[in-house]
């Protein structure tokens, strides 16, 4: 399943019926609630509980300064070295567990959990995260499909502490065309922190294309913030095909941030980034890839080399 969507496999199986297709459609009709039975409780279609290692490369993992000094006016200021930007690499885990039960036929309520915990040995910092969601999904039509969502997500890390509560609604609209069969999502999100509430919109189609791969493209906007440097666009596109015999992705993406200011000054971001990942094993994918930011306040401009490595995850 090169586009990652059972949604897509469930019209792209129904429109091409594949030899020897009849057992996988079948579970994908369970898990998406359409063999519930009117008149029946809740049933249990899909549950699992899943440990997964990691090994990354942050380039910033205290988040702090990524420059050495820097400039306000005709001033130059130097930074401590405890407040510049740390890189390196990480090793750690992450748990995750969902449960999903169909409630009535063609409604799946989906609960599901994670935490995670990283250390960079070379200079002794950690992050951890973790967070819980429920989601109702509705297939609302033959290929049409709502979600709505509410969750709590938390990441802490070295000079920075996120917790937010958020409720989405969003959906899905499966069609074809004359060159593949495409899934079009979109979702709209209300993020609630402490400090500052935030609207996202996010855009999104999913192609298969034959002889080509799976493409996807999405958009999300961010509302902006008066007064907190906070994400406004981002854009990202990207090509999963078999190369050299390995399912492979290349990846690019764009992101402006912006709203806040720095000793008075307007601050506003842009980052770049392409990245290619590639299955060179059953259990292990790499990836590897380049970022850098332009930004109205020089110190704030960074290039960083991209790397990690995806192990397999063992469920239970």
């Amino acid at each position: 399943m090169l586009s990652g969507s059972p949604r897509l496999s469930f019209f792209s199986i129904l429109a091409t019926k594949p030899k020897g297709h009849g057992t996988y459609l079948k579970s994908l009709m369970l898990h998406d609630g359409l063999l519930h039975k009117k008149g029946q409780g809740p049933q249990k279609v899909a549950s699992y509980f899943a440990i997964k290692p990691l090994i990354g490369y942050d380039t910033n993992i205290n988040s702090g300064i990524p420059t050495d000094e820097f400039k306000l006016g005709d001033f130059t200021f130097r930074t401590d070295e405890e407040d510049q930007a740390k890189a390196g690499i990480t090793i750690g885990g992450v748990v995750m567990g969902s449960l999903h039960y169909s409630i009535a036929p063609a409604y799946v309520l989906k609960f599901s959990g994670n935490a995670s915990y990283e250390y960079a040995f070379e200079h002794k910092l950690s992050k951890h995260s973790y967070g819980a969601s429920t989601c109702l999904a509705s297939h609302v039509a033959s290929y049409t499909w709502i979600d709505s969502c509410a969750g709590l997500r938390v990441a802490d890390k070295k000079n920075a502490h996120v917790e937010e509560l958020y409720a989405s609604l969003g959906g899905s609209q499966v069609f074809a065309s004359g060159i593949g069969h495409h899934e079009a999502n979109w979702a709209v999100k209300r993020a609630f922190r402490e400090d500052y509430p935030k609207t996202y919109v996010n855009l999104g189609l999913n192609s298969v294309l034959e002889d080509v791969g799976a493409i996807y493209t999405g958009i999300t906007w961010g509302q902006q913030v008066d007064g907190v440097h906070t994400s406004l666009w981002n854009a990202y596109a990207s090509l999963t095909r078999p190369i050299f015999g390995r399912k492979t992705t290349i990846a690019i993406g764009y992101g402006k941030s912006g709203g806040g200011t720095h000793f008075g000054s307007p601050r506003e971001d842009e980052q770049y980034t392409i990245k290619v990942s590639s299955q060179v094993h059953e259990n292990v994918a790499l990836s590897a890839g380049y970022s850098w930011s332009d930004s109205d306040i020089e110190m704030y401009d960074d290039n960083s080399v991209l790397f990690g490595v995806d192990l397999k995850t063992w469920k239970f």
